[in-house]
């Protein structure tokens, strides 16, 4: 669901790239002035993005930097001027990649141990989970179209709900669902905490997706059971079937 602000200039199809991007900087992730902005980035369409969150960072008179590395696969590792570049530790950093970061070598093979005393396989989540030194928002596999729809949207709306779904899972004992294809699950949830990722990346230690928007709950292991039918997984080319599970 898109939370749409009161005001309609805000509509996404009718706001420049520009003026989407200081939404972000505004009211996602709170720049301030003299506050170094570091955006990691690769060639294409995710370019004019930081391009333009560049510009609107520094309409804030912000101390913005792009870096360009050529796209990363979930199992390919960051350039090493990028790790660099995170490890110089600016107030914030934001990824607008085709796919992923890209791992950190360093991280994998000896690890980074965090303020909380944790152990971190990459640099960028020691700083952010384990120092609490940087916030951040991160758009792997963003496009412009979805860039203007859904990230101007009605922030303070969207905490709230995201809130009070939070606040329901966290009282709640079971999830029940349901589809006509067959699903019929109960999960369990009891004494499990819900998360929420809800655009408010505004202090250090704060960061997630953008688009934002979601609240999400782990069950408790070994405590579910019931029928799980799958209609849908990657297309292979070959005939479609129905998957249950019992």
């Amino acid at each position: 669901m898109l939370f749409r602000t009161k005001n309609k200039s805000r509509l996404g199809g009718s706001m420049k790239l520009k003026d989407v991007s200081k939404i972000a900087m505004h009211e996602v992730i709170d720049v301030q002035k003299g506050e170094e902005v570091l955006i990691i980035t690769n060639p294409g369409e995710v370019l004019e993005i930081s391009l333009s969150l560049f510009s609107a960072a520094k309409e804030f008179h912000a101390k913005p930097t792009i870096i360009i590395q050529e796209p990363k696969t979930s199992l390919e590792f960051a350039e090493r001027s990028v790790i660099e570049a995170i490890k110089s530790e600016p107030d914030i950093v934001i990824s607008i990649t085709e796919k992923k970061l890209g791992k950190d070598a360093f991280g994998l093979n000896i690890g980074y141990v965090g303020r909380d005393n944790q152990k971190y396989t990459h640099i960028f989540e020691k700083l952010l989970w384990g120092d609490r030194r940087i916030r951040s928002f991160w758009s792997p596999g963003i496009i412009v179209d979805m860039y203007l729809r859904a990230v101007p949207i009605d922030y303070e709306r969207l905490r709230y709900e995201a809130r009070v779904l939070a606040e329901i899972l966290d009282k709640g004992k079971e999830v029940h669902v349901a589809t006509e294809k067959g699903t019929d699950l109960w999960i369990n949830i009891k004494g499990r905490k819900a998360f929420k990722d809800d655009g408010d990346f505004r202090k250090p230690g704060k960061g997630g997706n953008l688009p934002a928007g979601e609240v999400f709950i782990s069950p408790a292991v070994g405590k579910s059971e019931g029928v799980i039918v799958f209609d849908g997984t990657l297309g292979l080319g070959e005939k479609a079937y129905f998957l249950r599970i019992l």
